[in-house]
């Protein structure tokens, strides 16, 4: 008898387990009919890059929100038709200002008409204000010495915490962004702390 008492609450604790599995995805497959396989992948990915996963709860609507438009870039990406149409994406895809902007911009079908598009946002300027250097760290999601704040911006989007060090107008400051990293023991979290002087990148550093 305690065998078999022992045997259904194993049995009840594994359905448990994997119901919160299936269901984690439930709430994206119930708005979109044809959520695929490959919508599974991008969601973990995605995720990863929002910083939202093994939350060990319900997502916000805010985090919710955030993690459907990055799928549907994802999406849109994959959709893109020509040679053409995947470079000048990719080349600058770290300038767009966001997922939102990114979306747009995909949604154009026409290559004449995304040119068209970049051009009437003045979007080539975003790019010129930089040293081709500092352009390559961008694109790699990278940082280099005497980087400008708007550039890590770019890359990296706004920190979770920010610390300024006198004036605001000096530039002196330390930005902290909060990291997952994949060990053996599952993922862990990092911080990314950069320190800027009179505006500029001078060093960084992980915690």
């Amino acid at each position: 008898m305690k065998n078999y008492i022992l045997l259904a609450i194993s049995f009840s604790m594994i359905s448990c387990t994997s119901l919160r599995r299936s269901n984690e995805y439930s709430q994206y497959k119930e708005q979109d009919p044809y959520y695929t396989a490959q919508d599974m992948k991008d969601a973990e990915l995605s995720r990863y890059e929002l910083g939202i996963q093994r939350l060990n709860r319900p997502l916000t609507e805010a985090e919710y929100q955030a993690l459907q438009m990055r799928l549907d870039v994802k999406r849109l990406e994959r959709n893109l038709q020509s040679s053409l149409q995947r470079n000048l994406y990719y080349k600058n895809k770290a300038f767009f200002n966001g997922d939102q902007e990114r979306i747009e911009f995909l949604q154009i079908e026409d290559y004449a008409d995304q040119l068209n598009w970049l051009e009437n946002r003045r979007f080539f300027k975003r790019l010129s204000n930089y040293s081709e250097e500092i352009k390559e760290a961008i694109e790699q999601n990278d940082l280099i010495l005497h980087m400008p704040m708007s550039a890590v911006r770019e890359t990296w989007g706004e920190p979770d915490h920010r610390e300024v060090s006198g004036s605001d107008f000096r530039g002196n400051e330390r930005w902290t962004y909060k990291t997952y990293q994949g060990t053996q023991e599952g993922y862990k979290e990092q911080d990314r702390i950069i320190f800027f002087e009179n505006g500029r990148v001078v060093a960084w550093s992980t915690q």
